[in-house]
């Protein structure tokens, strides 16, 4: 079968929809399937090298734009579209010329689609219309996450393997909201020993320098990579946006901090909280007390290991990694 995949990805935006797509478009690929990404130019290095690499065919459109025309050479069997930005009207219209799976977080906005899907934990219990739920892909058994993700999955996540711990925090690819240099006050004040890989854009990485202060030592500043999946390996706590990447946390049971960066994460991060698969907490309108918040938390995770063992074996109960060959069946009509 063909697909198209039409998502955006940019420094404000983030990259979490192309992200999220080209994992989907990997487990595509593995079933023998023809894939083009239909996306626009989102001048973040890493982000293009790892569409480049991904295999898929690429094709370069307008950001939030979307016209059944732009498909006609690749004639795919299905669209699957990814964005918050894209008028519903624009995929509505659309969808009658190419079956639409589109991806929705808690909200379709009105878009008329062949079918929807939502990754998002306990999506499948929000008051959906009748109308969609019969075409909902929705819960944390679709997650998408990708191999190389997988691969980094260990027998005992919950165990500290390195001493002293290592501590791994990325706020998204582009960390669009600027919390990095939050993040490095937090740490900053945590008293327990660590070692810790801080991911951010070159652009906040001064602030973030300037808030570690002394624990500059304690801390490597790096900047955003395509290979953010061999930071997991041998970590042992993650501090990280609720957004694409929080499924991979939860899918390697990896004890963690999740934080909502954006209004859209809240009810990911409340499911989350009150199923006890991460600590999470709550950055919006965040001001420097929120650091000893975080630093407390922090604390918890590095110290604790009957709270490690909870939050590892709730987060791998609910994630078993096998969401994209649900999805990939379902669009090659394996499942009814």
């Amino acid at each position: 079968m063909i697909f198209a995949i039409r998502a955006d990805a940019g420094v404000v935006q983030g990259t979490g929809h192309v992200m999220r797509c080209l994992s989907l478009a990997e487990r595509l690929l593995q079933r023998g399937h023809r894939v083009g990404l239909f996306t626009n130019s989102s001048e973040i290095p890493w982000l293009e090298s790892a569409i480049e690499k991904s295999g898929v065919e690429i094709f370069r459109v307008a950001a939030d734009e979307l016209d059944a025309a732009q498909f006609a050479e690749l004639k795919p069997n299905w669209l699957i579209v990814d964005s918050y930005r894209i008028l519903a009207s624009e995929i509505s219209s659309t969808n009658r010329v190419i079956p639409v799976l589109a991806i929705v977080d808690g909200n379709t906005r009105g878009i008329e689609a062949t079918a929807y899907l939502d990754t998002n934990l306990f999506s499948e219990k929000l008051d959906w219309p009748d109308e969609i739920v019969p075409r909902l892909l929705a819960g944390s058994s679709y997650a998408l996450v990708r191999d190389e993700v997988l691969a980094t999955r260990r027998e005992k996540p919950a165990e500290i393997v390195n001493n002293p711990p290592k501590i791994l925090v990325f706020l998204g690819g582009s960390d669009p909201y600027g919390y990095s240099p939050l993040i490095a006050r937090a740490l900053a004040m945590v008293e327990t020993d660590f070692q810790a890989t801080l991911i951010a854009p070159a652009t906040v990485q001064p602030l973030v320098l300037d808030a570690l202060e002394s624990s500059r030592g304690r801390v490597e500043v790096i900047s955003p990579t395509p290979k953010l999946a061999s930071y997991y390996r041998n970590v042992d706590v993650v501090i990280s946006a609720a957004g694409t990447s929080a499924w991979d946390v939860c899918t390697l049971g990896i004890p963690a901090l999740l934080l909502a960066v954006v209004d859209n994460q809240e009810f990911s991060v409340a499911q989350i909280s009150e199923h006890r698969l991460t600590l999470t907490n709550n950055l919006a309108a965040a001001d420097d007390t929120k650091a000893h918040e975080l630093a407390e938390q922090v604390h918890q995770l590095l110290t604790n290991q009957n709270l490690r063992e909870e939050l590892s074996k709730n987060a791998l109960s609910y994630f078993d990694g096998l969401g994209r060959d649900r999805v990939e069946a379902f669009l090659t009509g394996k499942t009814s």
